[in-house]
């Protein structure tokens, strides 16, 4: 079967105890082992049945394992054209390929041509903000390549070609046409400017391992101990149970609102100060999102005044959203209104005050959004009140589905 049609085709035994929930489409929740994958449907068996779930209503597969914290050990960090990102013990160039080895120990080949960039030392904080830095101040209109001078880096536009035969240097050439060649030991990052490839294999899902690697998927193959997955760029992971924390079938069928972007953003502030800025997936204060005692791990957070307005271009169905005080919002306040709306018309109100404990929410919302084109959500407040300060809202878990 060509690997461009295939997701996951894979048959699993139940005796390898491969036990996992399946969230679907229908707010469902399935818990069994799972006994089977393919382009078409999700097999878990319950032990009094099998339950077979078309992919095109799957969101979620999660299994046993939790991402915890990385080991205490140097890594590099390596990102891949088709998004794909990697924690790697080692990496390697030979000519023209790639050659990484996880924080879990699989080795992964790919091309050089699907290396979007890598930073050595990654686990170093302080090297991740400077290479943030370094990066802002390129064009990236070309590759850029660094190396580490008087211990701050040092980055140079140009042209990153292969590496030598044996993996000890990469050609570089500079927008002058002089060419060189730099020691691959000595590299503090690179970054290509290239593209993704517009014919390889779309991504059917997206997994998340044990060692925070997030890997988008083109297909897989059964192994004996596990299965291979495969990415668009080129790169092939192989899984075993104990590493897989989820496959996420969600993109296209359920997007969060945190991960789509405005048409437009109205934020005010009454009396003194800059208005507030809305927080994706973070409360107001940058902390996780929490209301009742709840943790939600996406959501927005927004001050009273803000107006959002999203493009839902007529191809969603269903909006939800739990609206409430953030619980790090304490004392007493006053009322702050929420407000949806859909093309022009009023899908919800809710009026919320924190420090009243009927008052505060979480208050859950689920409305028809099927053929709205423009949704839009408004945060505000009594117009005569002159103060806006501590008038904050949590939308938690919102998103929109087909």
């Amino acid at each position: 079967m060509p690997m461009r049609r295939t997701l996951f085709v894979l048959l699993i035994c139940a005796s390898a105890g491969w036990g996992a929930d399946l969230r679907t489409l229908k707010q469902e929740t399935i818990t069994g082992e799972l006994v089977g994958i393919s382009d078409k449907e999700i097999v878990i068996d319950r032990g009094a049945e099998k339950v077979t779930t078309p992919i095109d209503q799957a969101l979620l597969l999660t299994f046993g394992p939790q991402a915890g914290a990385l080991p205490n050990v140097p890594w590099v960090d390596v990102e891949l054209t088709d998004g794909t990102q990697l924690h790697c013990a080692k990496f390697a160039v030979v000519k023209n390929e790639v050659t990484v080895t996880l924080l879990a120990g699989q080795t992964v080949k790919f091309p050089l041509s699907g290396l979007s960039q890598m930073l050595a030392n990654a686990h170093l904080e302080k090297n991740r903000k400077e290479w943030a830095e370094v990066l802002e101040k390129t064009s990236r209109s070309r590759d850029v390549l660094a190396k580490v001078k008087d211990d701050v880096p040092n980055a140079v536009e140009g042209v990153i070609g292969a590496a030598n035969d044996s993996g000890e240097t990469i050609r570089f050439t500079l927008p002058s046409g002089k060419e060189g060649d730099f020691a691959l030991a000595n590299i503090y990052g690179m970054v290509f400017s290239r593209k993704p490839d517009p014919n390889a294999a779309p991504v059917q899902a997206r997994l998340f391992d044990a060692h925070h690697d997030f890997v988008m998927v083109s297909g897989a193959e059964i192994t004996p101990t596990g299965f291979t997955v495969t990415t668009p760029a080129g790169a092939r992971i192989e899984y075993t149970p104990a590493l897989v924390v989820k496959m996420d079938y969600s993109h296209g069928k359920r997007d969060y609102l945190s991960d789509m972007t405005p048409i437009k953003v109205d934020e005010r502030c009454n009396g003194a100060g800059e208005a507030i800025h809305f927080r994706r997936d973070l409360n107001l204060d940058d902390k996780p999102l929490h209301v009742n005692n709840t943790a939600y791990e996406k959501g927005l957070a927004l001050h009273a005044h803000t107006e959002l307005v999203y493009d839902l271009k007529g191809e969603y169905r269903e909006f939800r959203a739990v609206v409430g005080i953030d619980d790090d919002v304490t004392g007493v306040g006053r009322p702050v209104l929420v407000v949806i709306e859909a093309d022009g018309q009023k899908l919800a109100e809710v009026t919320l005050e924190r420090g009243v404990k009927e008052k505060s929410g979480p208050i859950p919302l689920v409305r028809n959004v099927k053929d709205v084109k423009k949704l839009r959500i408004v945060v505000t407040h009594d117009p005569a009140e002159f103060l806006d300060l501590g008038l904050h809202v949590d939308l938690a878990d919102a998103y929109v589905s087909k």
